[in-house]
């Protein structure tokens, strides 16, 4: 999660987590959370959106290359 965090930050999007209070996700807070959920999938980005939530699920599975490969795809679809 924090390896994710510093990534979508050196892209100018701003995301919580990484806390021992917001659990398994990181989420970035944004109007259009729904459609940028679907904007990811079609980029092959899992995410899921709860209202407007965007939340990404980084697991010790999750390659450093996944990292950067969602982290800029996240700020494709949020520019």
């Amino acid at each position: 999660q924090q390896r994710l965090l510093a990534l979508l930050a050196a892209t100018g999007v701003t995301a919580r987590g990484a806390t021992e209070g917001r659990g398994a996700f990181v989420t970035i807070v944004a109007a259009q959370a729904r459609a940028w959920c679907d904007a990811l999938a079609n980029r092959d980005v899992v995410t899921d959106a709860r209202g407007r939530f965007l939340r990404l699920c980084p697991d010790i599975l999750t390659t450093e290359r996944d990292l950067e490969v969602a982290a800029a795809a996240v700020a494709a679809v949020a520019a």
